[in-house]
């Protein structure tokens, strides 16, 4: 068991797993002079046969960030209040990090009691109970303690051997993560480094990827709760001494990873509780410091109500300045930049830019929904319940849930979802997917019987749904037949096209002006004719659908045969090198105006690719050749 201890700064903490351990967990020159914790600090004890390892961090409010790298929610907190203080601000602060960041057992040590009489003991006890009595540890014993005398030492340290005793392990199956709090590099031993394990088991041998800078290392050994080990699992503190990365390219906030799941992000959800004391209501794109195990980054707030007040729960989005390595079910502290003080924290519920508006209802409703199965830790039902909402790609899932392999093909066998190409959607929301496409094509297909079909950003327009859920139900909906695709355009398998009707007379005029080596625009044909430009633009675009014209942009034709012509030379340039549009200009003897519209309509059709200024040829003479519908 980890117990990590909390309490303001000059309240007994350093001494307390002393006298428990007999280890002076100050290490550094500065702490010692200045008798301040600063930064982390370690010890290690067997408490009635079981191994308990302490966290000792610091008071000060000035070092608050160093606090929070050193809980982590499977630990025991161990509040401490002196009692010739009693409860002071990060008492209360301290606390409060406890509670957010999920921790479930605990214990209260009153220490200093030499020092006071015995109504000072009392009126502290009541405070303590006060402050304690809607948390984690409101019936915890308040244990009364003196490091000067050695009272009560020996009750916390058979509290601490009970709680160890009946501390049950988080059993879950997830992807090693290692959340780094220190690395140095003793002399010939190389690179080692000290951290808390969150999820998995890691083996002696094993070879791990350091997130942020991608490097694979391999596991030499392994000290786990200060006890040599072949392996670690998760809740416990471990040293391992690693090869293939020195260890001044890794720091705190670095985490070791699984090799196949290391994505990080800079956009997360969080199920946010707003502390009570916090002095205002939570403005959007606050900025705030955002505290992750050991990682610390600047970032901005956006909840997804219109207002969130102190003492409030609520959804909200978080934009990380720096990219983190987040999943779903971590627990994490905000604080205000500007007060420079807590503001709360929470579970993150979802990883990742949202696919369709932030606060769009389908979203918040759906996240609400999926709220309990992450506080559940149950990806099955929480992908149920996402993929009522939209299509949802597994290995996307399974990294933001940090699920290994094993586990992952569980998910894509339920019988509830279709799987199609990797991507998940629920039958239930296929079908109403599917039934809403149905009507917007007989729509399309009312408004435009002469088109083969419509375009996915119509369907998904129309339908007012994202376009990676229609994309899936179409994709679906051809396999069974429901829709038919062709030339890029989706129809219902009845839809017969129109043949397009174009006045004969008007297109031998246009003709002419069309079949040049540069043709004329639509405004300049409607001058030379002195026919309304609009006309001229209805009937145009007849004819093309008629597959007379190619429509190259809404005011430029030109004929098939002409820009095959200019495909064929294309295709020429590029046999020697990359064409530039002043290349193809004096090659086609055509404007440069006219050369920049037809190069891009080759763009489009994928036949040629645009690289700074200059184009290649990548697709073939078909592309061009094929009388299909304009993209």
């Amino acid at each position: 068991m980890i117990v990590t201890l909390a309490g303001h700064v000059d309240h007994g903490k350093t001494a307390l797993v002393k006298a428990i351990t007999g280890v002076d967990t100050d290490r550094l020159e500065e702490e010692k002079r200045r008798g301040l914790t600063i930064d982390l600090g370690f010890a290690y004890h067997d408490l009635n046969g079981n191994r308990v390892g302490f966290v000792d961090v610091p008071g000060h409010h000035r070092f608050i960030h160093n606090m929070i790298a050193g809980v982590a929610n499977m630990q025991h907190g161990l509040l401490v209040v002196a009692a010739n203080d009693g409860v002071m601000p990060q008492t209360i602060e301290h606390l409060n990090i406890l509670k957010l960041l999920g921790l479930k057992n605990g214990t209260i040590a009153l220490s200093k009691i030499d020092v006071v009489d015995r109504s000072q003991v009392s009126r502290v006890s009541e405070q303590i109970r006060q402050l304690t009595r809607e948390t984690f540890l409101a019936n915890c014993p308040i244990i009364e303690t003196s490091t000067m005398t050695g009272h009560g030492i020996v009750h916390l340290q058979d509290r601490l051997a009970e709680a160890a005793g009946q501390l049950k392990r988080l059993e879950r199956e997830r992807s090693v993560r290692i959340a780094i709090d220190r690395s140095f590099s003793p002399r010939g031993v190389g690179a080692v480094i000290t951290g808390t394990i969150f999820d998995g088991t890691v083996h002696t041998g094993d070879e791990l990827r350091i997130s942020r800078s991608g490097r694979l290392v391999r596991l030499r050994n392994i000290v786990t709760n200060g006890t040599s080990s072949d392996f670690a699992q998760a809740g416990d503190r471990c040293g391992i001494q690693l090869s293939g990365e020195p260890a001044t390219n890794i720091s705190r906030g670095d985490w070791l990873r699984a090799p196949a799941n290391t994505d990080q992000s800079k956009f997360f959800t969080l199920s946010l509780s707003v502390l009570e004391d916090f002095p205002r209501e939570v403005r959007s794109w606050s900025p705030v410091h955002i505290y992750l195990a050991t990682s610390h980054s600047l970032g901005r707030l956006l909840p997804l109500a219109d207002q969130l007040v102190p003492g409030e729960n609520g959804l909200a989005d978080v934009v990380s300045d720096n990219s983190l390595d987040v999943v779903v079910g971590d627990r994490l502290v905000i604080r205000d930049q500007d007060l420079e003080c807590t503001l709360g924290g929470g579970c993150v519920v979802d990883v990742g830019r949202p696919n369709m508006r932030r606060r769009h209802l389908q979203r918040v409703r759906s996240l609400n929904e999926l709220g309990p199965f992450v506080e559940q830790d149950d990806p099955i039902h929480a992908l149920l319940c996402e993929s009522k909402l939209t299509s949802v790609r597994l290995e996307d899932f399974v990294k933001k849930w940090n699920i290994p392999k094993p586990t992952a093909l569980n998910l894509e066998e339920q019988d509830t979802l279709r799987n199609f190409n990797g991507r998940l959607l629920a039958q239930e929301r296929l079908g109403e997917v599917t039934g809403q496409i149905v009507m917007a094509l007989k729509e399309h297909h009312r408004i435009s019987p002469d088109q083969t079909g419509a375009r996915l950003s119509y369907i998904a327009d129309y339908c007012k749904i994202d376009q990676e859920t229609v994309q899936f139900s179409l994709t679906c909906g051809i396999e069974d037949k429901v829709f038919r695709l062709q030339s890029g355009r989706y129809s219902l398998p009845s839809h017969a096209v129109d043949k397009p009707t174009f006045n004969e007379k008007l297109y031998e005029q246009i003709l002419p002006f069309i079949n040049a080596t540069q043709p004329a625009t639509t405004g300049d044909i409607a001058k030379s004719l002195k026919i309304p430009l609009r006309q001229i633009e209805t009937e145009m675009k007849r004819m093309s659908r008629a597959k007379l014209f190619v429509q190259v942009t809404p005011k430029r034709y030109f004929t098939y045969e002409n820009i095959v012509k200019l495909a064929e030379l294309a295709t020429q340039l590029a046999q020697k090198q990359s064409f530039s549009v002043r290349d193809f200009r004096d090659a086609s003897g055509i404007g440069r105006m006219p050369v920049i519209d037809v190069l891009e309509y080759f763009d489009r059709l994928r036949f040629t690719r645009r690289l700074a200024d200059v184009r290649t040829v990548i697709g073939s003479l078909e592309l061009v050749q094929k009388k299909e519908d304009n993209p």
